[in-house]
């Protein structure tokens, strides 16, 4: 499976492979530019887009270069969030009844066709539903630039999802925990905001970092903040 990043100004490759004996081989690509690739997580420009995507493409070698089905990852800002609670006996049929009818109270109105979807958590008798939606347009963009490339969308996901996979089996059941995950690229540091069921809040945190100075003291910064609206960052 070939996986592809796109932020504002960097595209990553990562390409996962699995043996007739199971073992799995990754390689991967990235690359800055200093042109600005996504627009409020939307294609600035079709044919620069697709450039970077087939120059940092073509630094894999081998069977990576034979995948033409990708999975797609973008900045939360190119989605819109939601996330309720639901009772833990709902039944799956019942959720989605539900959340088709929270789709439509929180999307933008004027937004005839968009595509949705949603995931669920259970921890300490709670069950959390949180909704994804991106418009059908901006889901065409990416599809009309991959496909200058020969490329085609098979799966499409949001970075902060991706996130919280990567530490979602560590989690404690019965104890609800506060995680800031954030990264740092030279000067800038982001970070989201999750806890035991999911993404928190969509708004993500940026700091300039100080320089001599480590990332410790814009985390230091996000977390007191956090503290006094009474949520503990736990890790």
């Amino acid at each position: 499976m070939l996986y592809i990043y796109i932020g504002q100004h960097v595209i990553k490759a990562l390409h996962v492979n699995r043996s007739l004996l199971g073992q799995y081989s990754v390689q991967q690509s990235e690359k800055k530019f200093n042109v600005q690739l996504l627009k409020a997580g939307k294609v600035a420009h079709t044919d620069i887009v697709a450039s970077a995507i087939k120059e940092v493409v073509s630094h894999l070698t081998g069977g990576a270069l034979k995948e033409k089905q990708i999975s797609l990852i973008l900045p939360q800002e190119a989605f819109y969030f939601s996330r309720s609670e639901v009772p833990n006996e709902m039944a799956a049929s019942a959720i989605t009844s539900f959340m088709k009818e929270k789709a439509r109270s929180v999307l933008p109105p004027h937004l005839n066709s968009v595509y949705y979807d949603f995931v669920g958590a259970e921890n300490e008798n709670k069950r959390i539903v949180s909704l994804f939606a991106i418009e059908e347009s901006t889901v065409q963009a990416y599809k009309e630039t991959l496909q200058l490339v020969d490329l085609q969308l098979a799966s499409l996901l949001p970075d902060t999802l991706a996130y919280y996979k990567l530490f979602e089996k560590t989690l404690r059941r019965g104890k609800i925990e506060h995680i800031l995950y954030g990264s740092y690229e030279e000067d800038l540091i982001s970070a989201y905001l999750f806890d035991s069921f999911g993404l928190l809040e969509k708004e993500v945190f940026s700091a300039k970092l100080t320089q001599g100075k480590g990332v410790e003291e814009p985390f230091k910064k996000i977390g007191a903040e956090y503290e006094e609206k009474h949520q503990k960052i736990n890790r």
